[in-house]
C-alpha cells in the first residue's frame, strides 16, 4: 500500500526540526570552540608582548645604570678639575682647564638627558609590561570560560545526538523506503538532508522553486526534492 503523501511530508518536517537542532547545536560547539582558539591565540599574544616590553625594560634599566656610573664618574672627575682651575695662575693652562671643564659639562648635561630618557623608558615598558600581563589575564579567562562553554555545548550536542538518533529512527520508519534511502544518503555525507522552503526556494541552496511546487510545499501538499542540492524542501513549522 502507498504511504500516504502527507504522512510522508509530517514525517519529514519533524526530521527537519531535529537536523536543525542537532546543526544549531553543532554551530554552538563550534563557536565555543573557536572563541576558546582565540582566547588561547590572544593569551599568547598577550604573553609575548609582555616579554618583549619586559626585554625593552630591562636594557633600559641596564642603559641608565650604565650612564649613572658614567654621572657619577664624571662628576668627581669635574669636581677634582673644578678644584685645579683655583689654583692656577698660567693663563693658557687656566683656559685649557676651563675648556676641558666645559666639554665635560657638555658631555655631563647629555649623559644626564639620556639617563632621564632611558628612565622614562623604562617606566612605558614597566606599563605595558602591566597592561600586557593584565590583557593576558583577561584573555586566560575567557579562555577558560570558552572552554566551559564548549564542554557544556559538546554536552548538549552528544545528548541531542543520542536523543536525534531515535527520533530519526522512529521518524525513518514512517518513510517509503526510496524516501528514507535518500535521506540516510544525505545524512552519510554529513549535510542536511531535508531544509525548510525560505521565500519560494530551498533552505539547502537556495534554488528558487517553480512557483506552483514552492506553493505546495508551502501548503503541505507536495513531497519535494531540491534539483540542485538533492535535499528534500518542506514547509516551515505551523505552529
Amino acid at each position: 500500500m502507498e504511504t500516504d503523501p502527507r504522512i510522508v511530508v509530517n514525517a519529514l518536517v519533524e526530521l527537519a526540526g531535529h537536523e536543525e537542532a542537532l546543526a544549531e547545536a553543532r554551530s554552538a560547539l563550534a563557536r565555543e570552540s573557536r572563541q576558546r582558539r582565540n582566547q588561547r591565540e590572544l593569551a599568547a599574544e598577550y604573553d609575548a608582548d609582555a616579554d618583549a616590553a619586559g626585554t625593552q625594560m630591562q636594557e633600559a634599566e641596564t642603559g641608565f645604570r650604565a650612564r649613572a656610573r658614567e654621572i657619577h664618574d664624571l662628576e668627581e672627575a669635574l669636581g677634582a678639575k673644578r678644584d685645579l682651575l683655583v689654583g692656577l695662575v698660567d693663563r693658557r693652562q687656566h683656559r685649557a682647564l676651563s675648556e676641558e671643564i666645559t666639554a665635560l659639562e657638555r658631555r655631563l648635561d647629555r649623559l644626564e638627558s639620556e639617563a632621564y630618557e632611558l628612565l622614562d623608558e623604562a617606566d612605558e615598558r614597566s606599563d605595558e609590561v602591566a597592561e600586557a600581563k593584565q590583557g593576558g589575564r583577561r584573555a586566560e579567562d575567557r579562555r577558560t570560560a570558552a572552554a566551559a562553554g564548549a564542554a557544556a555545548a559538546g554536552d548538549r550536542v552528544d545528548a541531542l545526538e543520542h536523543e536525534s538518533a531515535v527520533e530519526i529512527a522512529r521518524l525513518l520508519d514512517l518513510l517509503p523506503p526510496d524516501v528514507a534511502r535518500h535521506v540516510k544518503r544525505l545524512q552519510t555525507r554529513g549535510g542536511r538532508a531535508v531544509v525548510r522552503l525560505e521565500g519560494g526556494a530551498c533552505g539547502g541552496c537556495f534554488a528558487l522553486l517553480p512557483p506552483q511546487q514552492a506553493i505546495a510545499v508551502d501548503k503541505g501538499r507536495l513531497l519535494v526534492r531540491c534539483a540542485s542540492c538533492s535535499c528534500y524542501v518542506v514547509h516551515k513549522p505551523w505552529y
